[in-house]
């Protein structure tokens, strides 16, 4: 269900990309937060 979950993030999510190395940072939020995950992993990545 996780991996489901991370790698639904992972396709469409600019934000890891923009990240980085610290990609699994946002995917950990996203997967615990859906949209709001978004809106956090966005600001980690500075966007």
């Amino acid at each position: 269900m996780s991996a489901s979950a991370v790698r639904y993030s992972t396709a469409p999510s600019p934000a890891s990309s923009v990240a980085g190395g610290e990609g699994a940072l946002p995917r950990v939020v996203v997967v615990g937060g859906g949209i709001a995950g978004l809106a956090a992993a966005a600001r980690l990545a500075g966007v």
